[in-house]
């Protein structure tokens, strides 16, 4: 295994119907998370973003973690941003990211705008009605390797100025499956947080 979408391409094959993420106002199955991300991923790709960082500053909901997958299948990294999250941090983060796109959610759009990235903010909604396209998703995934980035995520650390810290596939792929195999996770394991 070389890359991170094959655990979800796998357990949608598998348990497409199943309720992959839920919360209190929505509820998605593995083969709806895929769909959506193979949608928006082909989106992405159709908007010429490669192998940078595109920012998903969207509020906490399973349509978020479809935005995550979404920009994994276009070959860039993703980096989460919380909506609740000072201006100033925010602002911080983007000047250092440089990002040539930024998703939001209804309830973040107008922060986005706010913050001067117009023409750069993508609404997920736009993102998930695309057709899919198989030819470009396959051509990504052929160049992709396990040590290829998927997310950055922002600390503090000591100073108080944002670093960026980035994770592989390989990474996530590894401790994965370390996770299942110490504490025996199975097909009927439900994750509450």
């Amino acid at each position: 295994m070389k890359n991170i979408l094959e655990f979800l391409e796998r357990t949608s094959a598998q348990y497409a119907y199943k309720t992959a993420f839920a919360d209190e106002e929505q509820a998605l199955s593995f083969a709806q998370v895929q769909a959506m991300a193979r949608s928006g991923g082909s989106e992405l790709i159709r908007r010429g973003l490669k192998n940078e960082p595109v920012v998903v500053f969207m509020k906490k909901a399973p349509q978020t973690i479809a935005a995550f997958f979404s920009v994994i299948y276009a070959g860039c990294m993703y980096v989460p941003m919380d909506v609740g999250m000072p201006l100033h941090r925010v602002r911080m983060i983007l000047k250092k990211l440089s990002p040539k796109a930024i998703i939001c959610d209804e309830s973040s759009r107008a922060t986005a705008e706010e913050l001067g990235f117009g023409d750069k903010i993508i609404d997920c909604t736009e993102l998930f009605s695309a057709k899919p396209d198989d030819a470009a998703l396959a051509a990504v995934r052929a160049r992709q390797i396990d040590t290829d980035p998927i997310y950055i995520v922002f600390t503090s650390g000591s100073t108080g100025t944002p670093k960026g810290v980035t994770i592989p596939h390989r990474g996530i792929i590894d401790y994965s499956e370390w996770v299942v195999s110490t504490f025996g996770y199975g097909e009927d394991t439900v994750m509450a947080s």
